[in-house]
């Protein structure tokens, strides 16, 4: 071989050899480190190669479980926004459009079903419960596909320093002209969890119409009406019910000390934190033919994030770790709220076992959400 031919041979031995250490180091660059088990200690050395979760949440109260989780993991930073569910949404496909990886966890509600049915199938979230915890959720939260850790009830509200038990026994009587213009409520076009109260009425139209059998005495007249819980919504928007900008807005407006005739708010039973503000409220638990709607608060992993193991170690602080006592579940466990674990810890007057309730369904607010909305602004005009 001559020494031109054989310069030539090594010229491209040594290419090759370049291209396939490029390659290798691309592959290596790209690939991630996912613990295949629910272990802390390998979540948290893998965590700390991340160095970051990113978190959009409904709550915030995750500024809470934040601050715990970079105490008890140092080197681990959490990044968290707190927004409305709606804008979560459009910022997640906002992202995922423009093929930019940004969030990891999604701590919000899926009233709509839109993360359910649109967002899991189509692979921009995924449904992530611990292995060691799953056995610890309830029956009535326990198939949802993502981690149902929390839980509130929409509900109504009145003023407990004037009235001394709740005085409404039935979800009927906000629709009596005694109470015309006395009920506040925030918009269901812009509060999620009020439109799914409104479909629980329909989804159960026939216990409401038996109720309202029960508490007037004749059979409900529908008056073109879809089903009950749409007859309900029209009369009660008849009885000129008042739309105020936010829950906590409401609750200040009807639970202000000194007055001698407030009105009623129906607003999520988390508000009843505002107590310790000098609030004078409480649930009306007695109203038929339920107290509320149950509003799951749930922990999702965006798929493909950029910090797995994080989000991971993240979703496992917020929830109370394995025993259901974690000081991440801290922030949540407030008076009005439930935790959805069997070992979960209940700071509320009551057990939720202790109230009857319908859970929000989110494939019937699916299929029936934007006929529901519709309604809603037929019957206001």
């Amino acid at each position: 071989m001559t020494k031109k031919k054989w310069f030539l041979v090594v010229m491209i031995c040594l290419w090759s050899m370049t291209l396939l250490c490029a390659a290798g180091a691309k592959e290596s660059g790209t690939t991630q480190k996912v613990a295949q088990q629910d272990d802390v200690q390998t979540l948290y050395e893998l965590a700390k190669e991340e160095g970051k979760v990113v978190v959009y949440s409904v709550s915030s109260r995750i500024k809470t479980a934040a601050s715990s989780f970079m105490e008890q993991y140092p080197g681990v930073v959490v990044e968290a926004y707190d927004m409305r569910m709606p804008a979560i949404i459009e910022k997640l496909e906002r992202e995922a459009a423009a093929g930019v990886k940004n969030a990891d966890v999604i701590l919000g509600n899926d009233n709509g079903g839109s993360l359910t049915f649109e967002a899991l199938p189509s692979g921009l979230v995924e449904g992530y419960i611990p292995s060691d915890m799953k056995d610890t959720i309830s029956a009535a939260f326990k198939e949802s596909p993502f981690f149902d850790f929390t839980v509130e009830l929409v509900t109504l509200f009145y003023n407990n320093e004037v009235y001394a038990e709740s005085p409404v026994k039935s979800w009927w009587d906000l629709t009596r002209p005694e109470w015309k213009g006395k009920i506040l409520m925030p918009d269901p076009m812009s509060a999620p969890e009020l439109l799914s109260l409104f479909g629980a009425f329909s989804l159960h139209a026939d216990e409401m119409a038996a109720d309202y059998q029960r508490v007037f005495g004749k059979p409900l007249v529908l008056n073109n009406s879809v089903d009950a819980g749409y007859e309900f919504m029209r009369r009660l928007l008849a009885n000129d019910v008042v739309i105020v900008d936010s829950q906590g807005g409401a609750v200040k407006a009807i639970g202000a000390a000194g007055q001698t005739n407030p009105s009623l708010c129906i607003v999520v039973s988390s508000k009843l934190r505002e107590r310790s503000t000098g609030l004078h409220i409480a649930i009306a638990t007695e109203l038929t033919p339920v107290v509320g709607m149950a509003n799951p608060n749930s922990l999702i992993m965006v798929q493909d994030c950029p910090h797995p193991n994080a989000a991971k170690l993240l979703i496992r602080w917020i929830a109370g770790e394995k025993d259901g006592t974690g000081a991440g579940y801290d922030g949540f466990k407030v008076v009005g709220g439930w935790p959805t674990r069997y070992n979960g810890v209940n700071v509320s007057d009551q057990s939720l076992s202790d109230l009857k309730y319908w859970v929000d369904d989110r494939a019937y607010m699916y299929k029936n959400g934007l006929k529901l909305r519709d309604a809603w602004l037929a019957y206001q005009n």
